[in-house]
């Protein structure tokens, strides 16, 4: 036979915990990310006849070996999509496809958001900073496809896995290198670039946060 409840008996219900949290040290990247990527540019603008130079010289080099230089950026661009798409191959299967759909979702904010932003200044009155991030040339000031790849490595935390890592960076270096031999990036927008896809790439962890485990 049941036993009665005693008046005198207590219940609490404990709430449950959000599913989802925004960390406060993404939105701390985020802000050191911006502050550096300022710096970035003011200190580009000082330097101005020394990237200058710079470029003319590649400039000569590509001239004499310009298959190696299509080839190269070739083997970059097919280079920086494997990693990505590999990594997000091995998350879903351990069962981790949540980290992969926040990293395609940085990377097409940072695919739209770069374009955008390109868009911006070239149509813009900022003849300075056009002129040194495409070096007057008809080229984007902020390289679209590397813009999304930062920000989905960054919003997938490949930091954290050192092999991936190292792979992912050796890979985004080999890239900007390519283009920039074949004369397709500069280095302030390689800079910028790789600067605005990790400002991304924080901004989205902190605004759909993270899993609470």
């Amino acid at each position: 036979m049941a036993q009665p409840r005693s008046d005198t008996d207590v219940y609490v219900v404990e709430p449950l915990l959000p599913q989802r949290l925004r960390r406060p040290s993404d939105l701390l990247r985020f802000f050191a990310t911006l502050f550096v990527l300022a710096a970035v540019v003011l200190l580009a603008l000082v330097a101005k006849q020394t990237l200058i130079g710079l470029e003319a010289d590649v400039k000569e080099g590509a001239e004499l070996v310009p298959l190696l230089s299509r080839i190269a950026a070739f083997l970059g661009g097919a280079a920086v999509l494997i990693v990505p798409a590999a990594f997000a191959v091995e998350r879903v299967f351990h069962r981790d496809g949540l980290r992969v759909a926040e990293g395609l979702i940085a990377a097409i904010v940072g695919m739209a958001g770069s374009f955008l932003l390109g868009q911006w200044l070239v149509s813009g009155n900022l003849h300075d900073l056009r002129v040194l991030l495409t070096g007057d040339r008809d080229i984007e000031p902020l390289n679209t496809l590397l813009t999304s790849v930062v920000a989905y490595a960054t919003a997938v935390r490949i930091s954290r896995r050192p092999t991936w890592r190292m792979l992912m960076w050796t890979t985004i270096a080999l890239y900007i290198l390519a283009f920039f031999s074949g004369r397709q990036i500069t280095i302030p927008s390689a800079i910028v670039t790789v600067l605005v896809g990790m400002a991304i790439g924080y901004a989205t962890l902190y605004g759909i946060g993270s899993p609470n485990t």
